[in-house]
Order: structure tokens, then C-alpha cells, then sequence
């Protein structure tokens, strides 16, 4: 998924939006798309789990149902959340979808809520990944190098 403009770098187009690794990345790296694609997700999640009756299914089998379809996409995305420094804008979704999943008060303190539940924040989540992947991230970094100086080049012409 790319959206060209007419604008291009030595031949390279530059892209309003694109999608890497499934990650839907606009040109500011604010991850608007990104929100709104997860944001359908748990939506979707929170009112399929709704309509399941707390007697027929307890507050455990919600959360292994929470864990398995809505932290899983969290799980994906949360490096790139992390890199983009936009994990203040996923964690109310985060433990939004939490709350709406085992049908508690919105107003209830995440800390605790994360505590008790066992589920480690999305700045852990982001941070495990990350650790686990730094050599992998480091090697395309250094790839893309060139890359990123030619665009710095180009766009300090232009002021």
C-alpha cells in the first residue's frame, strides 16, 4: 500500500502513506493509520465478547480470549509504537480494550488493573521486543543509512 505523490528523491518516489511489514506507516510517523486499524480491531473484539453472558463465560476465559485475539495485534505493532514514540496514544486502547473486554469501570487505575491481571504494560511489551530484535533493527538501520543522509541532504537544499 503506497500513495505516490509526483515528488521523487534521485529517481525514489516519496509516499504519503505505505505499509511495512503490515504496519501502516504515514509520512510524519504518527501512526494515525495504525490507531484506526487497531482501533477497528478491539472494537470489533470488545462487541463480539460483549455479547457473551459472564455466566456462561467467566472473567478468565474473557481475559485468555482478550490475550489471544486484541494483545496479540498490540504485541505486533508495539515496536514500531515504541520507535515512533507514540505509546502514549496506544495505551488507553491498550487497557481501554482490557477494561471493556472483562466489563470493568473504565475510571479503574491501569497499574492495577496490569498487576492483578498478570499483563505487563505496552512499554514492557514494546521494550522485550525490541531488546530481542536490537542486532536485526541495528543491521537494516546501518542498511538504510545511505539512504537517510541522502534524504537529509536533499531536504536541507530545499531550506
Amino acid at each position: 500500500m503506497a500513495l505516490t505523490t509526483k515528488k521523487d528523491i534521485e529517481g525514489v518516489p516519496l509516499v504519503l502513506n505505505y505499509k511495512y511489514l503490515g504496519v501502516p506507516l504515514d509520512s510524519a510517523l504518527i501512526l494515525k493509520h495504525l490507531f484506526t486499524f487497531m482501533k477497528e480491531k478491539v472494537k470489533k473484539f470488545n462487541q463480539r465478547v460483549g455479547l457473551v453472558l459472564s455466566s456462561v463465560v467467566g472473567t478468565a476465559a474473557k481475559l485468555n480470549l482478550w490475550q489471544a485475539y486484541a494483545r496479540c495485534y498490540f504485541n505486533y505493532f508495539s515496536p514500531a509504537i515504541a520507535i515512533c514514540n507514540r505509546l502514549d496514544t496506544f495505551e488507553p486502547l491498550f487497557t481501554g480494550s482490557l477494561k471493556k473486554a472483562l466489563d470493568l469501570p473504565l475510571r479503574l487505575p491501569n497499574e492495577h488493573l496490569l498487576k492483578v491481571a498478570g499483563i505487563p504494560t505496552l512499554a514492557k511489551i514494546a521494550g522485550y521486543h525490541l531488546k530481542e530484535n536490537k542486532e536485526t533493527i541495528l543491521r537494516r538501520f546501518n542498511r538504510l543509512a545511505p539512504a537517510k543522509r541522502l534524504y537529509t541532504e536533499v531536504s536541507n537544499r530545499r531550506r
